[in-house]
């Protein structure tokens, strides 16, 4: 009977050795269970943040984007406007330009006809001269 007494004493001693190894063991899964748990939640809080951050970047870029097209419009807009306001001054130079050439043209022109007309005057006389002289030299001669 001893024998069976420590067999039982031995069987009772590895049921509660076991039963002590589940235990640890069941506490060591929850408390594992817990750290995932715990880890997944962390996890998505950062991700959570992370995507606000990307989402707070991403409008801060559009706005941005943004701005820069205003302002390439802005540029472009003044440009043209800068553009359109040269050449009508340009136009208005060469018009102001030609009015002068016309009348220095003018001018001349009436300043070559009056020289001519001096001209053909002085000729004029300068042969009444030479006809008096010569009638003169007839008539001294003659």
């Amino acid at each position: 009977m001893k024998a069976t007494q420590q067999e039982a004493v031995e069987q009772n001693d590895q049921t509660v050795s076991l039963k002590a190894t589940i235990v640890a063991m069941r506490t060591q899964m929850e408390e594992m269970r817990a750290a995932q748990q715990q880890a997944l939640q962390h996890a998505g809080l950062e991700s959570s943040l992370e995507i606000g951050e990307l989402h707070k970047t991403i409008r801060a870029l559009r706005d941005e984007l943004e701005q820069v097209r205003a302002e390439n419009r802005a540029q472009i807009q003044h440009a043209a406007t800068q553009f359109a306001d040269e050449t009508q001054q340009l136009k208005a130079t060469v018009i102001a330009l030609r009015d002068q050439l016309g009348m220095k043209e003018s001018n001349h022109a009436r300043e070559l006809q009056d020289v001519k007309a001096l001209a053909a005057s002085d000729q004029a006389q300068l042969q009444q001269i030479v006809v008096r002289l010569r009638e003169k030299l007839e008539n001294t001669n003659g």
